[in-house]
């Protein structure tokens, strides 16, 4: 009745596997290789790289854009100045072209002046003529201009005082407002050079500023580009935490699987050890009486590599296959070929982990490369039962099964068997 319990429970701890082994990657219960947890996580250690890449990127543009609107403030600033510095030398020329309008109406006040001196001399000089005072007239005409007759000793006499103090006071005004237009000319002259200048340095401000905002205009549309990288890489880095923890949780289940089979069977051979029959019983299990193997790998049919010389597929390969390989998904189930004893499970070499069952008379079969184990050493199984899942540990190109048989320690053609 006990024997009965332990191979229902057995057949449960089975199933349980089997189920596990049938859900797609990706469930938190699947069964999947090292290859994919490591697949994952380094998929996720480069989206969190180029995550980190990206926040660097987008803090150095925020600080691009900030350097920018501080520029823009500050050529506001100067622009403003520029404009203010303007506008007061516009107000200064108008001023001066007011000082200059004046000038040129006291300047015309003095020609006028000028005529009617001239007018007066004429009046003078007609009546000296007609008085016949030919000294003084001879002094008028001799002279080329007004300034000479104060400046020659020998006619100053012969002018009459009032004629000199008229011309003196005549050459002073025509002097003085001559001197003011040349000033007036010469500060019109130096402001609206400042001006001009002034309006070239505010046109270059104005392009610094116009060649700034579109400068910001590109900051933002880069830091709105890397905050979508960022945030789809956040996605990525989320969902393979997710995988991650699926893979985990699916390789904690296929362990705790396998440990409650070995358990199981510990159990059931210690329970057929204490019957009265446990030796005859052993004998008939370690005797294999002949006929086909069970194929297997019940999933897949498909030999990718036979038995015998071939060419290496991969470094550390054996150029001489000693079994067969069966193509087939990553976590199919395994089961063994004939009844026999569990008499190993573990990593084996190039062959990853492996299990082998004894038949007795000197004949065993190996199963390599397997994800999980379903069974532990010393259980006694049944052609068909699962002992395992098929994967790619060990010197491996990809998932499939490496059967092989061995003859008192042999490799043989398992072709033979099947």
């Amino acid at each position: 009745m006990a024997h009965f319990k332990i191979k229902k429970l057995i057949s449960a701890v089975m199933i349980f596997v089997m189920i596990f082994s049938s859900i797609p990657a990706g469930n938190p219960v699947s069964v999947v290789t090292a290859d994919e947890l490591s697949d994952a996580q380094d998929k996720k250690s480069e989206a969190e790289s180029k995550r980190h890449e990206a926040e660097r990127k987008l803090e150095r543009l925020k600080y691009a854009k900030e350097d920018a609107l501080e520029m823009i403030e500050e050529l506001d600033s100067e622009i403003a100045d520029y404009e203010s510095k303007i506008k007061k030398l516009g107000d200064e020329a108008n001023v001066l072209r007011a000082a200059a309008a004046v000038v040129e109406n006291n300047l015309d006040e003095a020609y006028v002046l000028e005529t009617k001196q001239y007018e007066g001399m004429k009046e003078r000089i007609r009546f000296a003529y007609e008085n016949g005072d030919a000294e003084y007239i001879e002094a008028l005409l001799s002279v080329k201009d007004y300034s000479s007759v104060t400046n020659q000793a020998e006619y100053v006499e012969k002018v009459s005082l009032y004629d000199q103090k008229q011309l003196k006071e005549l050459l002073v005004i025509e002097e003085s407002i001559s001197e003011y237009k040349d000033v007036i000319a010469n500060n019109m002259t130096e402001i609206e050079k400042l001006r001009s200048e002034a309006m070239e340095e505010q046109q270059a401000l104005e392009v610094m500023q116009d060649g700034k905002r579109a400068a910001i205009k590109e900051y933002n549309l880069a830091i709105s580009d890397t905050e979508y990288d960022i945030a789809e890489l956040e996605k990525i880095e989320a969902e393979q935490d997710a995988q991650i923890a699926a893979i985990e949780a699916a390789a904690a289940a296929a362990r705790a699987a396998a440990e409650a089979a070995a358990e199981a069977a510990r159990k059931q051979q210690q329970e057929q050890a204490s019957s009265t029959d446990a030796s005859s019983t052993n004998t008939n299990m370690n005797s294999y009486t002949g006929g086909a193997f069970t194929w297997p790998c019940p999933s897949s049919y498909t030999i990718t590599s036979g038995y015998g010389a071939r060419n290496a597929p991969t470094e550390g390969a054996s150029t001489f296959h000693k079994g067969i390989d069966i193509g087939c998904a990553s976590g199919a189930s395994i089961v063994a070929a004939a009844d026999g004893v569990v008499s190993f499970t573990g990593y084996f070499g190039g062959g990853g982990n492996t299990v082998i069952i004894d038949h007795g008379n000197g004949l065993s079969t190996l199963y390599m490369h397997l994800s999980a184990f379903a069974v532990g050493q010393g259980a006694n199984v049944k052609a068909g039962n699962v002992i395992g899942y098929a994967g790619s540990t060990g010197i491996s190109t990809g998932p499939h099964l490496h059967f092989a048989v061995r003859v008192n320690g042999s490799y043989v053609d398992p072709a033979g068997y099947l």
